[in-house]
């Protein structure tokens, strides 16, 4: 089966069985077991009434899932089973090849094998490397198959340091949580890597607490980058929990297709400066099946703070947001939700030196006029203090230091605003 196409389980059981389309009945996950394991995992859609199956999560090799499926002959009922699977492990085995040890890599991950398509899909890495550079093609006897790699491959390794994807190998639709959990990576070129067709990297980093923005690399200078995400759907927690990340520039990003982007950049504590001004707000489909019942305000007290993107980056001192972003909102005709940035504080724009509140930043962000730098700047609960009309007023300070202006401070006093020389 290929991933996000439609196969018809009543189509294709009717032609096993030789019988209409029209006798057979009822098609089902055969027990509960199946049912939450299809749907636990995200393996992709089932809709019983017409049959029709869409797998969008590459399954591992040797998995399957049992379908009962009810059908009539010359009015009696009966019932047969279903075994839908992907193709068993590929290993590689060939003694007699003088080049067998350039193959044998492959034997470290669990992967299929398409002589059709000719291609070999790589689906988790078992192995126990540190520097690993993964070919864009093999060749196995006289044929040459195109590396893929799908899902969550390097999930939760502990020994990797670098990973390099070299030119062509090709990403499918989902690589979600690609290398989530790699406590001690610290490298990533994927500037090799195709993503043309990807529409999930959910979870992609997450949790990734080696690595930091200098150890990505997106783009190279000598070549044109062939990562993109000009189809990715789902960003959400893609660089979440990254302890050691302080800085983020995806100016580069495309987001015409973005739709979830909820807590894309949750809890990272280290972060200081983020760049999304191609970003045009922070979507979230998903919160938005689970709350459209509720009305705007309590979406926005209750559950969107907590799915915000920068919920928990206690740290963040410098965001970028372009003349596309958006605040919070409720689109419910197209069933949408813009998150809040998940950010507390003032913050002044660059350009304008104008303050803004994080609440200001929400609900009322104008593009036209407020796109631009944003620095936090101190607020209550910082230093440093002053002393105005003969009182000490302290951890109220809102810093503004422009030369062209006659100030650089200001403190409030008894609800006024005092000029600082």
């Amino acid at each position: 089966m290929t991933l996000n196409t439609e196969f018809n389980l009543k189509e294709a059981a009717a032609s096993l069985l030789q019988v209409d389309l029209k006798d057979i009945t009822n098609v089902d996950f055969k027990d509960n077991t199946n049912t939450i394991k299809f749907n636990k995992n995200g393996y992709g859609t089932f809709d019983k009434t017409t049959g029709a199956i869409i797998i969008k999560k590459q399954l591992q090799p040797n998995d399957s899932f049992l379908f009962n499926v009810t059908y009539k002959v010359n009015g009696k009922v009966n019932v047969i089973t279903l075994n839908i699977k992907t193709e068993p492990n590929f290993k590689y085995d060939d003694p007699e090849d003088p080049n067998s040890e350039d193959r044998k890599w492959i034997d470290d991950y669990n992967s299929i094998k398409d002589d059709q398509k000719h291609t070999i899909t790589l689906t988790k890495y078992n192995g126990n490397g540190t520097e690993l550079d993964i070919p864009s093609e093999v060749t196995i006897g006289n044929k040459t198959y195109t590396i893929h790699i799908s899902g969550g491959v390097y999930s939760a390794n502990k020994t990797i340091e670098s990973i390099k994807f070299e030119r062509g190998v090709i990403a499918d639709t989902s690589i979600a949580s690609l290398f989530s959990s790699d406590s001690n990576l610290k490298e990533v070129d994927l500037s090799g890597l195709d993503t043309s067709n990807t529409t999930d990297m959910s979870s992609m980093f997450a949790n990734c607490t080696s690595l930091n923005y200098d150890g990505i690399k997106f783009a190279t200078k000598d070549a044109d980058s062939l990562f993109t995400t000009e189809n990715v759907e789902n960003m959400s927690m893609m660089f979440s929990n990254m302890t050691n990340l302080t800085k983020l520039d995806l100016s580069s990003f495309k987001t015409n297709s973005l739709t979830d982007m909820a807590s894309m950049f949750s809890n990272d504590k280290a972060l200081k400066e983020v760049n999304i001004s191609t970003f045009k707000g922070a979507p979230s489909k998903t919160l938005y099946k689970q709350s459209s019942s509720y009305d705007s305000n309590t979406i926005k007290e209750l559950m969107a703070p907590y799915s915000a993107p920068f919920y928990g980056c206690e740290n963040l001192e410098t965001i970028i947001l372009g003349d596309q972003w958006q605040g919070f909102s409720v689109d419910r005709t197209n069933e949408t939700i813009y998150l809040p940035l998940g950010i507390n504080d003032s913050w002044q724009n660059q350009t304008t030196f104008k303050m803004y509140t994080s609440e200001q930043l929400d609900d009322s962000f104008d593009a036209s006029t407020m796109a631009g730098t944003y620095k936090r700047v101190n607020v209550a609960g910082a230093d440093p203090q002053y002393e105005a009309n003969g009182s000490l007023y302290g951890n109220n300070i809102g810093e503004v230091h422009n030369p062209s202006q006659s100030f650089h401070g200001f403190c409030l006093n008894q609800g006024s605003l005092i000029a600082i020389p």
